[in-house]
């Protein structure tokens, strides 16, 4: 079971370039406690790979035992600046890897505000494309 994750995920970072050639945005400062509900920034680790054509949102859950949930705030000037998105647009996130059926949609001011709400199964991660919709 590992080796066959790990193939996967050799595939998925050969197969974009988020991944292997994007830009960085650590999101943990924007997700404390105080700012998402159920944020755990011992155990939980969020952050953005993007380029001009892929936006990505990462996030990882590294509890063994407890499930965490909780939202994910991206901060406006992260959205706008940095990726080049409309903060008034609607998002649609779909799971892509490792595909356990996670999606959703949101707008940009939620997704700035409130953040996106999130399930964090113990051990997990979960990667999301940010599309406009």
């Amino acid at each position: 079971e590992l080796r066959r994750f790990y193939q996967e995920l050799n595939h998925f970072v050969r197969n974009n370039e988020a991944i292997h050639s994007g830009q960085f945005y650590d999101l943990q400062w924007a997700n404390r406690e105080a700012t998402s509900a159920g944020y755990d920034a011992t155990r939980v680790y969020s952050y953005l790979r993007y380029t001009p054509d892929q936006k990505l949102l990462c996030v990882y859950n590294f509890d063994k035992n407890r499930t965490i949930n909780t939202r994910v705030v991206v901060p406006a000037h992260a959205l706008v600046d940095s990726m080049q998105l409309d903060q008034q647009a609607t998002f649609q996130l779909k799971e892509v890897f490792p595909k356990n059926n996670l999606s959703g949609e949101i707008s940009g001011n939620n997704l700035t505000q409130g953040g996106f709400p999130i399930t964090l199964p113990p051990s997990s991660v979960f990667i999301l494309p940010l599309k406009e919709k």
